[in-house]
């Protein structure tokens, strides 16, 4: 539920981002303000927020930036204080309400970038931050940082698709060729914590006749 009345959110919202080849889990939360004791639910979701910002590598802290400041926005840094902070100034595409010295007062913040929910604009920028924060670099020209996890699983892929190919250079057959290749494609995916495109699984076992 999204509205534009403070206090909506009340839960964590998780999903999976690929940029660059790099996996990034987003976690969504509520805004970080003071709650009454009137409003209960709303004070967990707060609480699940701090909890969120505690276990995050990186916080991005978006603020609107077509309006002064509020104390909010001021809380909300505040919890981020000691991580490493992305400060994401959304509704770049309305008139500037935000004067530097107000942002400069939440600061500092190791990134900054200007974004536009409505139509986009900055989005991409958002994500190379994201990713130079991570990695340490904006650039992937340089290599890429990988785990044991992802070298092992690479390696297996490797494998099955050269098996898939001598299959197919032999009389053992596609069918074969098609299961190994539907292998090295779940071998990928487990290091990003996805499964196998289920299009692709359904073309390979529709085309081959494998044993499912």
């Amino acid at each position: 539920i999204v509205t534009d009345i403070p206090g909506t959110t009340r839960d964590t919202l998780e999903g999976a981002l690929i940029h660059k080849g790099l996996c990034v889990t987003l976690v969504d939360t509520a805004g970080i303000r003071d709650v009454g004791d009137g409003d209960v639910i709303e004070g967990i979701g707060v609480g699940r927020s701090r909890e969120a910002v505690l276990g995050a590598d990186i916080c991005v802290l978006v603020v609107d930036a077509s309006e002064r400041l509020t104390e909010d926005d001021a809380k909300a840094a505040e919890a981020a204080r000691g991580k490493r902070v992305l400060l994401a100034a959304n509704k770049s595409d309305l008139p500037s309400g935000t004067r530097p010295a107000e942002l400069e007062k939440l600061g500092p913040f190791d990134w900054s970038v200007n974004v536009s929910a409505a139509t986009g604009e900055g989005v991409e920028d958002l994500k190379d931050a994201i990713f130079e924060a991570s990695v340490g670099c904006a650039s992937c020209e340089g290599g890429m940082l990988a785990t044991e996890r992802m070298i092992a699983a690479l390696s297996d892929a490797a494998e099955c698709v050269g098996e898939a190919a001598g299959a197919l250079r032999s009389s053992i057959g596609i069918d074969v060729a098609g299961s190994l290749l539907a292998e090295a494609s779940e071998r990928l995916c487990a290091p990003l914590g996805a499964d196998a495109s289920e299009e692709l699984l359904d073309a390979i076992f529709s085309n081959f006749c494998i044993g499912k």
